[in-house]
């Protein structure tokens, strides 16, 4: 299935994904630049949707990035209207929706509640939500949070 993020089509034609280990790909995208940037985010993200429809273990049925969320599942989880604050939901094959937001840091460290706090209040109605890093660590406040949990490099990526 290709991805559905609007930016794929340009990323997956330079050659970006044609990796052999997690490793590669992770240096590859620090290549594209400071990790607040639209194309190292965005990188990250269709990663994060190939794993969503290769992995098995993460049961994803289907995926709607942030800007293809329908109104019903807008409204069941409470989430506005725009793109503030998470990059995509996905169904479980039981039907759970995951909301989740995806953050690439460059020197790995320990992503901040701050960084994931807008993630947080948007998406404080769903019974589960899922961060997906290669950051080492998150912080503590993160952890405590019910219904999170995480995809890290340092759990299931390497």
């Amino acid at each position: 299935m290709p991805s559905s993020h609007p930016n794929a089509p340009r990323l997956v034609a330079s050659g970006l994904f044609d990796v052999t280990s997690f490793a590669e790909l992770e240096a590859r995208i620090k290549n594209l630049g400071d990790e607040h940037t639209t194309a190292v985010g965005d990188a990250f993200e269709i990663f994060f949707e190939a794993y969503l429809a290769t992995q098995p273990v993460m049961l994803a049925e289907h995926v709607w990035l942030v800007k293809q969320i329908d109104r019903e599942i807008r409204k069941a989880l409470n989430l506005p209207a725009d793109a503030k604050g998470l990059d995509g939901v996905y169904r479980q094959r039981m039907g759970d929706l995951i909301p989740y937001q995806v953050k690439f840091r460059s020197g790995r460290g320990t992503l901040t509640f701050t960084e994931v706090a807008p993630f947080l209040g948007v998406t404080d109605r769903a019974r589960r939500r899922l961060i997906v890093t290669n950051a080492n660590e998150l912080a503590e406040d993160i952890k405590c949070r019910d219904g999170i949990f995480s995809l890290r490099v340092s759990t299931s990526m390497s």
